[in-house]
């Protein structure tokens, strides 16, 4: 419904708030689907999982994210893409983080409700494009749900759309370590013996703060994560590809 409305929708809360009345059940795939659109993640303009350029973009060389999520907003962080005809995030989050926007059987437990959101990615069309839109979904998840976006839901278990799978998880490996600690938690998915991230009694550096100067930071260091993107491997001759070259970025620095 906001696919054919266009960016129109979101020029005013009150406008905004009228389309979610409009859609038939606003569950948590259709709550993933509206981030998945604004963010340019899935929908719109964007590009779609299933597109030739999708292919492209998956195959090609990753750009690293340099600057942080979690900083103040601005106009080009509320508007997508800005000008006149993007989606104007601001009034998005701010209409669904309204309790109105929540079925009323979710109410008394808004942080599940949430929770759940963001593993509704896996749908059709869901892909992340660049790393723009990266930091864009990943920061409107977090203000929206008041928690850091839980990076064991993309790496849990394959998706039924293991494209968009596979290019989140291509931008979440190209970003900085330091800047990735700003984005997720990921103290439950680092799962190598604690001796490595501690300093070694000479007083080196440990091995934690040294991942923290890679792209992928810590990420590296999880069996989830890392079994993840072997598991993608197996799934198309052209995810083993893009897979190979996300490995290559440690060996690269």
């Amino acid at each position: 419904l906001m696919e054919e409305s266009g960016p129109g929708c979101t020029a005013s809360a009150n406008a905004f708030n009228k389309t979610l009345h409009l859609i038939p059940k606003l569950d948590e795939r259709a709550v993933a689907q509206i981030l998945g659109l604004v963010s340019g993640c899935g929908g719109g303009n964007s590009v779609r999982a299933e597109s030739p350029e999708a292919l492209a973009l998956l195959l090609g060389p990753a750009v690293s994210l340099d600057t942080k999520v979690g900083g103040g907003s601005n106009s080009s962080n509320n508007k997508q893409g800005g000008g006149s005809g993007a989606w104007n995030q601001q009034v998005v989050l701010e209409g669904l983080k309204d309790s109105s926007a929540i079925p009323s059987g979710q109410k008394d437990s808004a942080k599940d409700f949430w929770a759940k959101v963001v593993r509704h990615f896996d749908y059709p069309g869901f892909f992340v494009p660049s790393e723009e839109a990266f930091a864009r979904l990943v920061k409107m998840c977090r203000e929206v749900s008041k928690e850091a976006f839980p990076l064991e839901a993309v790496c849990g278990k394959r998706w039924g759309n293991a494209r968009g799978q596979l290019s989140f998880l291509k931008h979440v490996l190209c970003t900085p370590g330091k800047v990735l600690d700003s984005m997720f938690n990921l103290k439950s998915l680092v799962d190598v013996p604690a001796v490595l991230l501690e300093e070694d009694v000479s007083g080196k550096e440990g091995e934690a703060h040294r991942a923290q100067e890679r792209k992928g930071g810590l990420c590296w260091l999880s069996t989830p994560i890392c079994g993840a993107l072997y598991e993608l491997a197996d799934s198309s001759d052209e995810a083993r590809q893009a897979v190979w070259q996300i490995l290559a970025h440690p060996k690269e620095e």
